[in-house]
């Protein structure tokens, strides 16, 4: 980390790679050794940024900063494209300064993070990316975060092209370590063994749920209180480790057999989005749109999620009768492969896309630090996974999460039904 943080003005000339299964506090820890070494750079996902070109632009801005024109207005630059990008990028991360006629004064590297780089692996723009400093002399070294290694097949596209970077490798975590991390987030109130005796019975069911530490530390806090309920109510000694045990597993097991019994569950009441269809069990609104998310995630080919993303990908497409019979074609053709499963940033790519339809009516506060908004999120995957509304499948360890979703077609229209979504548009087969 001392190579990310040198603060002294020397060029650091090299790329990294920090790689390693999901969860295990590697973009934590490359953003927080810049921003405590106060070393410029710039941050951008490949989820968050679905286009290359998305990407560039959110990277010049970042390293641009709010430089405005000698009149006062903001300078502006227009990065539509690859090329735009490599011919501007010189002018705002130069390797030298010139002032008054003196020597030149070396320039501080900057970074680029490109997190989820695996998502665009097979980019020409990654593979220009890497080679930034050599096309255009910029002082700017690249970090990818990934979770496949470097020796994957996956950034070998063009092996012409592709810089090797330096590689650092972040492990997974054991489970006694995962036990000590939601330790840090005990409740004030908690007694520190009952809560450690809390977490470590917890940890199987939280680990079957999911291994991302956001979505641990979400369930941790919503089955804590279930925990702690006999003990509130008098019915057991909080060193009654034994009973407290016992209880709490007869709770999960309660719990997952309520999932399964759907329509034994009492109508739908939600308050906090708009009335609709009346449902016969109860989610949370924001819930709802998860499970729809995960319904075309588990019907849609991934190959045709950019339409829902880029609203200039359908401005191409042809409509009328015979683009209707193949579209009715192709629903038979899924209909008959059955449901897929789908990576975690794939649902929640497609889930912010369906919350940007009902944004009005959506109870979501978008104003909330990210790391927030995403518990929120995680705590609502976490309980459809307990209700069994979502299952999680297993996969190589080294990729996303992956689920499955467990709706079917009729719920799934009446979910839409109840928040107002028409699920026509999304749900393209072909």
């Amino acid at each position: 980390m001392r190579f990310l943080s040198s603060q002294d003005g020397t060029q650091l000339h090299a790329n990294l790679l920090v790689f390693g299964p999901q969860s295990t506090g590697k973009t934590a820890v490359v953003r927080d050794v810049l921003k405590e070494g106060q070393v410029p750079f710039a941050y951008a996902s490949c989820i968050e940024h679905d286009t290359p070109q998305g990407l560039l632009r959110s990277i010049f801005r970042q390293l641009k900063g709010r430089k405005r024109k000698a009149d006062g207005h903001a300078a502006q630059v227009k990065v539509d494209s690859l090329e735009d990008f490599m011919v501007q990028i010189p002018g705002i991360a130069p390797s030298h300064v010139v002032a008054g006629g003196h020597a030149p004064v070396p320039q501080p590297t900057r970074f680029v993070i490109v997190d989820h780089a695996h998502h665009m692996a097979d980019v020409d723009a990654l593979a220009t990316l890497l080679r930034m400093r050599e096309l255009t002399g910029a002082n700017v070294s690249v970090i990818l975060i990934a979770h496949q290694d470097w020796a994957s097949n996956i950034f070998q596209h063009d092996t012409l092209k592709m810089v090797r970077p330096l590689r650092v490798f972040f492990p997974a975590y054991k489970e006694e370590e995962l036990v000590k991390i939601l330790a840090t987030g005990k409740p004030a109130d908690a007694e520190f063994e009952l809560y450690m005796r809390f977490l470590r019975t917890l940890m199987p069911h939280a680990m079957r749920v999911s291994r991302r530490v956001e979505a641990m530390a979400a369930e941790a806090a919503r089955m804590w209180a279930v925990y702690l309920q006999p003990v509130t109510a008098g019915r057991v000694q909080a060193s009654q480790g034994t009973q407290l045990w016992k209880l709490f597993m007869e709770h999960l097991r309660a719990e997952t057999q309520a999932g399964q019994r759907q329509a034994g569950l009492a109508p739908s009441t939600d308050a906090a989005g708009p009335p609709g269809i009346a449902l016969d069990f109860e989610v949370p609104y924001l819930s709802k749109f998860l499970l729809l998310a995960a319904y075309v995630a588990s019907r849609n080919d991934k190959k045709l999620d950019r339409r829902m993303f880029d609203a200039g990908a359908t401005s191409g497409r042809r409509r009328g009768a015979m683009a209707a019979d193949k579209q009715a074609e192709a629903a038979k053709e899924a209909a008959l492969k059955g449901t897929g499963s789908f990576p975690l940033a794939r649902l929640l790519a497609i889930f912010g896309s369906l919350l940007e339809q009902q944004a009005e009516e959506v109870n979501f506060d978008t104003t909330a630090p990210r790391e927030q908004q995403a518990v929120d999120v995680y705590m609502q995957i976490s309980s459809l996974v307990a209700l069994r509304l979502l299952s999680q499948v297993s996969g190589d360890p080294l990729e996303d999460a992956k689920y499955k979703c467990n709706i079917s077609d009729d719920l799934a229209k009446r979910i839409a039904r109840n928040v107002k979504l028409d699920l026509g548009p999304y749900l393209l087969y072909a």
